[in-house]
């Protein structure tokens, strides 16, 4: 398959399913069918005249749905109904002609259980800027428009957000040193409701960052600097619900720039943020959780950025299960470009899962599931890094689950020192000699290839195969509940798989 697209625009099933979309020269989708299975790429257009975004979704049954617009035509879709259905193209009810590239900005969509999908974007118009949307009621019908935001005032910056069940939020930001920040809500498919001024924003341009939740609560977080002084920036926050229209008055969370929130269906937030001195010269990447809503976790420094780099700043999002992920990556020099990302629970703690450099001018991208699995995108730039090119996709599994179908990707049996000769000998035996049910303490598929104390915390439960004996079991539990801090374990991290 040519390389025809950054394949960044992820969405993630149960079970590992998943897809990745994207758009260069044509529109392709890369498609996986569980953790452990690879990739297949496929393209869903012809040649394009111009570059655009694409955006993608998927449900537990495996309906997925990729939209795109190319300069001067109506924004398109591919969709499928089954995991192993054919992709047919639908065209999208799209409003006026947009202006150039401006027609499909900020693209958000999901399907539901049901099959039915929902897409809103904002789209810049003859008439100024507008969010348009669409809503097909099932996998064999067609889309149909639901109505329009017109935003006014003017916006500079716009940021918009749907969840499965068709309930929206639009932000924006005017222009100018009194910017305002503005908040748009909608439920399921309906009118949207008035534009509502909730504060002042940032003088240096960064836009609002939002986030909805399934049962249709929303958060807003945007940057609030009286001057140009960047180290007097506070993050702000505001938190409703699109199915009533409201939207609390924003707090203060932090100290920082550029931030990015998330929210799930229990009122949790998560949130991440950049700290700068004065001249930028010295920026770090931070982050916390609020797992009640209110009270928030010590802010932990993720990354710093020193002389001569630039962050491009973080973005973070919350599984249902409370789990929050957060990725950034920094411009380290021509054509050189880092990119991690973390995961953390309730308590706040971040650990990495992937950390990588290449010729990465996209950084990464995150997709999510309800129970908590992840999905990251990064592209690396074959002009810059000849080797280590294309779209690679890192996927974080948050489930006990150790099959022979995932055999394939683990790496090596780790067994402590602790344990005594004889029974790290019948250990390794008893692994070796049925692979399929493997002894393992769940890892969570973290990147380390050993288990270290600080990383015991995020470990779910002891497996042990039904095919040990119960005496080995028995001997097996007493030594790892005794010495936790050295594990037993079969590391379980899935191995980046190249898309292409």
């Amino acid at each position: 398959m040519a390389r025809n697209a950054d394949l960044l625009a992820g969405a993630l099933g149960a079970n590992g399913d998943a897809l990745a979309s994207g758009t260069t020269a044509r529109v392709e989708v890369a498609t996986r069918n569980g953790f452990a299975s690879g990739w297949t790429v496929r393209p869903l257009s012809g040649a394009l005249n111009g570059g655009t975004s694409t955006v993608s979704a998927i449900n537990d049954a495996g309906a997925a749905v990729v939209l795109w617009r190319a300069p001067a035509h109506s924004v398109y879709s591919s969709v499928r109904a089954t995991p192993s259905g054919a992709w047919r193209t639908l065209v999208v009810p799209s409003g006026t002609t947009a202006r150039g590239n401006d027609g499909f900005f900020t693209p958000s969509a999901a399907v539901n259980a049901k099959g039915q999908a929902t897409v809103v974007w904002a789209a810049h118009e003859q008439l100024g800027w507008t969010v348009r949307s669409a809503f097909r009621s099932g996998t064999n019908a067609i889309w149909r428009a639901t109505p329009a935001l017109a935003l006014t005032p003017a916006p500079r910056s716009v940021m918009v957000r749907t969840n499965a069940d068709g309930d929206a939020i639009a932000a924006w930001s005017t222009a100018g040193s009194g910017s305002t920040v503005y908040v748009a809500l909608r439920a399921a498919h309906k009118a949207w409701g008035p534009a509502t001024a909730i504060g002042q924003g940032s003088a240096l341009g960064a836009p609002p960052s939002v986030s909805i939740a399934p049962n249709g609560r929303v958060a807003v977080a945007f940057a609030f600097d009286a001057t140009s002084d960047v180290t007097q920036s506070q993050v702000k926050l505001a938190t409703g619900s699109a199915l009533t229209g409201q939207i609390t008055a924003p707090a203060t969370i932090a100290s920082g720039i550029s931030p990015s929130i998330a929210i799930n269906s229990s009122g949790a937030l998560a949130a991440a943020w950049a700290v700068s001195d004065s001249t930028f010269t010295n920026v770090t990447q931070d982050a916390a959780v609020a797992p009640n809503g209110t009270t928030w976790t010590t802010p932990q420094m993720l990354g710093t950025v020193g002389s001569g780099s630039e962050l491009n700043f973080g973005t973070v999002a919350l599984a249902e299960s409370g789990r929050a992920f957060a990725a950034w990556s920094v411009h380290i020099g021509p054509g050189w470009y880092s990119a991690t990302g973390a995961s953390a629970g309730a308590d706040g703690v971040w650990t990495k899962f992937l950390d990588t450099t290449a010729g990465s001018p996209t950084g990464i991208t995150l997709a999510l599931d309800r129970p908590g699995d992840a999905l990251a995108l990064t592209h690396f730039d074959t002009r810059f890094v000849p080797i280590q090119f294309g779209t690679t996709a890192y996927s974080y599994d948050g489930a006990q689950r150790v099959t022979h179908a995932q055999w394939v990707w683990l790496h090596s049996v780790f067994i402590p020192a602790h344990f005594a000769p004889a029974l790290r000998a019948t250990v390794w035996t008893s692994l070796t000699s049925n692979p399929s049910a493997a002894l393992a303490l769940v890892t969570r598929y973290d990147r380390a290839p050993q288990v270290t104390h600080a990383q015991w915390v995020w470990l779910n439960s002891v497996f042990i195969p039904a095919h040990f004996a119960p005496a080995l079991r028995a001997t097996v539990w007493t030594s790892l509940t005794s010495n936790p801090s050295a594990a037993l374990a079969l590391v379980t991290r899935y191995a980046p798989a190249r898309i292409r």
